[in-house]
Formats: C-alpha cells, structure tokens, sequence
C-alpha cells in the first residue's frame, strides 16, 4: 500500500536584497529554509522555497502541479504589518522584462494546464527601497509577524481556509482552526 501523495506548495518571495526593504520577500524564504534545514516545517507537506530579483514568465513553470501556491512580496502602501490576498489570473496578461504579475503567471499557468492552483499573495509592508540600504527596523518587525503567519498558514494547507484568510487581508491569522 502506498502512501497518499503530500499536498504540494511552492513559496515564492521575490524583490532585490540590495534595494533595503525590498528584500523582504527573499528575506523571509531564506528564514524558512533554515527552519526546513532544521526540521520544523510541517513534514506532512511537499514545500518547495524559491526566491528571486523579480517574476519572469518562466515561473509559471513552478506553478504548473502545485497544490497551493504563496507568493511573498515587499509592498510600500499596505497596511502594517502585512497584506494577504487571493490572486486571481489576469484576464488580459501582459509581459515585459521588467515586470510580470502574479496574476499573469496564474494566466499563463492556467492556458498551459486547464486550470491554475489557488494562489496568495503575502505583501509585507517595507518603508526604505534605496539601493545598498539594509532593512528598515520597521519592515524587520512586520518580517517577524510575517514567518509567523505563514508558519499557521503551512499548518492549515487548505484553499478554503487561506480564502477566509484574504478575506481580512491584514488581520492577524492566528484564529486558524486546530
């Protein structure tokens, strides 16, 4: 007898580690990788942590198979200490080398397959983005309640659940059922 497949999840915090705040995306993977390291991410999943300077088309390719999928980004007019939304695929999508939306990769992910994982976004508020400057002290304590979240969120790897989530956009996740 064979055991059940693990849900899969890709986590994907992108931005620049060398532009202050807009490191918070990679910032937070590397902070899960090192609990991965260390065993303390939940072993009833198969999580996969990605980071990178920006989107590209060709991360639809990461998408493709997943269960769910979290996107991790700086924003610099959400709320503090952060935003968590449903993505939903850009009905027009658009390209460029500078910039590609998690919803254009939803998109494209959804003409490839048939249909797209349910996604998230995790947008961290950041305050500082000049080139060479570390994290803001600030952007530092929303990364902290960041990982916290997303660690209740790996230990409720349910859409239904997450969907409530994003309806509260920066309310504190930590009402999740056991």
């Amino acid at each position: 007898m064979s055991e059940p497949r693990k849900p899969r999840l890709l986590l994907l915090g992108y931005g620049n580690p060398g532009r202050g705040d807009d490191a918070l995306g990679p910032e937070l993977i590397s902070r899960l990788e090192l609990l991965a390291a260390e065993k303390q991410l939940p072993a009833s999943l198969d999580i996969t942590l990605l980071t990178d300077f920006q989107l590209q088309v060709e991360h639809a390719l990461d998408l493709q198979h997943q269960d769910l999928v979290l996107f991790v980004d700086a924003h610099l007019t959400t709320s503090p200490p952060f935003c968590f939304e449903r993505v939903r695929p850009d009905p027009v999508p658009s390209f460029s080398t500078h910039w590609v939306s998690p919803g254009t990769l939803l998109k494209v992910v959804q003409d490839l397959q048939g249909e797209a994982p349910p996604t998230y976004l995790l947008g961290i508020r950041g305050y500082q983005y000049e080139l060479g400057e570390p994290l803001s002290a600030e952007a530092q304590a929303h990364l902290e309640d960041a990982i916290k979240q997303v660690l209740a969120l790996l230990n409720q790897p349910n859409s239904g659940i997450w969907d409530a989530l994003s309806a509260t956009h920066s309310q504190p996740l930590e009402g999740l059922p056991a």
